[in-house]
């Protein structure tokens, strides 16, 4: 049973705010400078560093602005029932307090009786605010505060000209303008932010589409392009990939990127390298069944532990296949700032410069200078506009190296086949669907050691709210390797275990996924397109073995019949 930790923030309870003297605006952080575990850019104007303890998060926000900055938790991205950090500096005083906003409110954070955030640091230069923060990841405050879990969770981010007056409890200056919008995240199982770009031992390839015509109508586009790699001659190390969007439009139009590693060295497979590539439902199948990274919108991208790299060797693989789903723009959808680097048209509107331009430094003295020295403003490339964009060459990059780490990893999918047996019945608010991989199959396939699961991300459609990835040994269920209570389907990505999960020979893998149908008014059918529904459960995983790297179970025939109520069919 989990235990609340109480931090001595609450003695500034009868105050509402916390208070920190600064000299001019050299503060001191009374301390050295934090490595900052993770760091996410919500748009070019505000960026949010954090690194997770045990018990504890530090956050710090950097803003360009001179007004109050914030950031807030909440169930489903909105205002309503948020908790909210306000942070601002007034006269040569940091303030901090901890907010949140009532469910029947208009918007207004009104400041909690329960003080849950401890100031660590607060400063401003000409053009930025910064302000270093922690808190507990479960504060006890049950009535006015968010609990900080592995669920995924939707963060919130406000800034404003604006400063309140005097650190006033009351009223904040416009706090729905300030209010920018919201992010799903994972906050404590994420990759860390490794800077391998710059290690000397690190090369960087690139796989592309080459123009690719994007959906013109609600339909889903599966393409598929296959690459000749015979350049590993020697073996190399995957070590991190991300995604590389060719404009604007990219954005929009992606779902997901997989990339295949294929078997064999048939004429077909050399031939295809030499083609743009064609619909993936056009191909006999060409054995490239193996996958090698799996990106999906939302995701930044995967950084390797240090322990395991994902193995590129000619001789064991000299052709991939990428995987590329394109879907006709939901419009409705906040896509991920991540991507703004290549939106022009708000860099114009924006009037933000590019790095090849002058551009105002960073606060001085700013604190993330160990790993995250970059300005807000990311590359922005001059990318043709939506409405005449029909054509895509987005794809992955790869980062590799030569000093081989200890383990090879491996990838391992686990869930339901889709398939139209998979059935969803309408106006439900909560359907359970699993998908199982048995003890059989693990028993032939595993090492005797078994493997251990470093990685996990889950794959549903649009009604997916609730996923689980089960493990049980003989008669007894373990602890589930992964638990999310409150998934973004628009949001796929890995998130990193805090300790791997050892998986035996005769262990059984289930994939468990919670759908809400009430919605709907007719059934949803297992399938690929974003209208039908998956569950899948992708693992990253060492050392890597090559009996099993898909274990995909499917409802049988007569089951299915039977649900619908047929009990026989016509010769």
């Amino acid at each position: 049973m989990g235990r609340c930790v109480n931090g001595g923030s609450r003695m500034w309870a009868s105050v509402g705010l916390l208070l920190v003297t600064v000299c001019g605006f050299c503060a001191s952080s009374g301390g050295s400078t934090p490595q900052w575990e993770h760091l996410v850019d919500f748009d070019p104007n505000y960026r949010l560093l954090w690194s997770v303890g045990s018990q504890e998060v530090t956050f710090e926000i950097q803003a360009r602005t001179l007004g109050y900055v914030g950031v807030g938790f909440s169930r489903d991205g909105t205002l309503v029932g948020a908790d909210i950090a306000i942070g601002w500096i007034d006269q040569g005083h940091v303030y901090l307090q901890d907010r949140h906003i009532r469910p029947d409110s208009d918007g207004e954070p009104i400041v909690d009786s329960s003080q849950d955030y401890t100031l660590l640091l607060g400063y401003e230069n000409t053009t930025h605010t910064v302000i270093r923060f922690k808190r507990n990841l479960d504060t006890c405050d049950m009535k006015d505060d968010f609990p900080i879990t592995n669920d995924t969770m939707r963060v919130l981010f406000l800034y404003s000209k604006e400063k309140p007056l005097k650190g006033s409890n009351a009223a904040l200056p416009q706090p729905l303008v300030a209010f920018k919008g919201s992010r799903s995240i994972f906050l404590t199982q994420r990759s860390s932010q490794d800077e391998l770009q710059n290690a000397p031992s690190v090369s960087i390839l690139e796989l592309r589409n080459e123009d690719v015509e994007l959906p013109d109508s609600d339909e889903s586009l599966y393409w598929c392009k296959i690459f000749k790699l015979d350049d590993f001659v020697q073996k190399h190390h995957l070590v991190r990939y991300e995604p590389v969007f060719d404009s604007s439009t990219s954005v929009l139009y992606l779902n997901h990127l997989i990339l295949y590693e294929c078997q064999g060295l048939s004429p077909d497979l050399e031939q295809l390298s030499r083609q743009r590539g064609q619909p993936c439902f056009r191909l006999q199948p060409m054995h490239c069944n193996t996958v090698v990274a799996n990106w999906a919108r939302g995701s930044d991208g995967f950084t390797f532990p240090p322990e395991a790299g994902y193995p590129l060797e000619s001789h064991q693989a000299t052709y991939y296949m990428l995987e590329t789903h394109y879907n006709y723009p939901d419009y409705t959808y906040d896509f991920s700032p991540f991507y703004r680097k290549n939106l022009s048209k708000q860099q114009r509107n924006m009037n933000i410069k590019s790095r090849d331009e002058t551009v105002e430094p960073p606060p001085e003295d700013s604190d993330p200078r160990s790993n995250a020295d970059e300005d807000l403003t990311d590359d922005m490339d001059d990318s043709i506009a939506m409405e005449q964009q029909m054509v895509d060459n987005s794809g992955l990059k790869l980062y590799y190296t030569h000093k081989l780490r200890q383990h090879d990893a491996g990838v391992l999918s686990v869930g339901l086949d889709p398939n139209w047996r998979h059935i969803i019945p309408p106006r439900q608010e909560k359907v359970v669907s699993q998908g199982h991989c048995i003890g059989a199959c693990t028993q032939h396939a595993f090492p005797r050691d078994g493997i251990n699961i470093f990685a996990v991300m889950s794959r549903t459609h649009l009604i997916g709210r609730q996923v689980k990835l089960r493990q049980i040994r003989g008669s007894m269920e373990l602890q589930p390797i992964m638990r999310d209570t409150n998934i973004d389907p628009s949001y796929q990505d890995y998130r990193r275990l805090t300790v791997p999960a050892r998986v035996l020979p005769g262990d059984s893998l289930v994939a468990e996924c919670i759908y809400d149908s009430s919605s709907r008014k007719s059934i949803t059918l297992g399938g690929m397109t974003t209208r039908e529904e998956i569950c899948i459960i992708l693992t990253l995983y060492y050392p890597r073995q090559r009996e099993l790297t898909s274990c995909h179970s499917l409802p049988s025939l007569p089951t299915v019949l039977h649900s619908l109520g047929i009990e026989e069919l016509a010769s």
